[in-house]
């Protein structure tokens, strides 16, 4: 196959995925958001410290040169036109991850971001659904997973997962490391730490059994995983500083 007909084999993706853009442009511009484009070379990288970024460099006309860093995400710099203009705000973005390859993964890809302010957590997982309905057939199928549009979204907390696909209780193991892994019935890896065996559990236990049926909402993750979000204040704090959070 030569490239050219490998490029005419994907146009009737890029015509669905045109669609999708135009019905993601409605569906927002309906309900009152301006949509944005922010600067994808930056002074600094993401604020996600488990995310890495590609690096570049601007050559200015005078010879001298600055460094720039491809954005990992829209994040902070459309908080800042929201904590400026007071707007709702969406966009639909071109980012960079370095360092991952996957079926799920790609080191370049189109995020949608959005911020309404004053929304709250529920408000929000409210719209994402009716965005979905809105853009997507009642069925979703991909592999073996078919998913049902038109049931209830979940809505589960970290903690509740945890709880359901693991066996323990995060807020009482706290950052204890050793007593996560004792009572999750693992063994801590040489140089494991608390947020690595978390996001390992994560990956092995809980992601494989969530999303299977209906779309579901994995909330309240734990204080170490803030960045640029706050803490819950309906949610106790436990002793060992790991309690909830929503989006700020």
């Amino acid at each position: 196959m030569n490239r050219r007909t490998a490029i005419s084999d994907k146009v009737p993706l890029l015509q669905r995925r045109a669609l999708l853009q135009r019905g993601v442009r409605a569906f927002f511009e309906g309900r009152g958001y301006l949509e944005v484009e922010t600067p994808y070379a930056v002074p600094t990288p993401g604020e996600e410290v488990h995310l890495r970024c590609f690096r570049t460099e601007i050559e200015r006309p005078d010879g001298t040169r600055e460094t720039r860093f491809l954005h990992t995400s829209p994040e902070f710099a459309m908080k800042r036109i929201v904590a400026a203009s007071g707007l709702p705000v969406y966009q639909l973005a071109r980012v960079w991850r370095n360092g991952e390859q996957s079926a799920l993964h790609a080191p370049e890809f189109t995020m949608l971001e959005w911020y309404r302010p004053g929304a709250g957590l529920d408000s929000l997982m409210d719209e994402t659904e009716a965005l979905l309905r809105a853009l997507l057939p009642p069925r979703v199928t991909l592999g073996a997973t078919s998913l049902d549009l038109s049931l209830p979204f979940e809505r589960l907390t970290m903690v509740e997962a945890f709880s359901r696909y693991v066996g323990v209780d995060l807020l009482a193991i706290g950052d204890d490391a050793k007593r996560l892994a004792r009572e999750a019935g693992t063994d801590l890896r040489a140089g494991e730490e608390w947020e690595d065996l978390f996001f390992r559990l994560l990956l092995e236990r809980v992601e494989p059994e969530i999303g299977r049926k209906r779309p579901t909402f994995l909330t309240h993750w734990p204080t170490a995983q803030a960045a640029l979000s706050r803490r819950d204040p309906r949610i106790r704090v436990s002793p060992c500083a790991l309690n909830s959070m929503r989006p700020g």
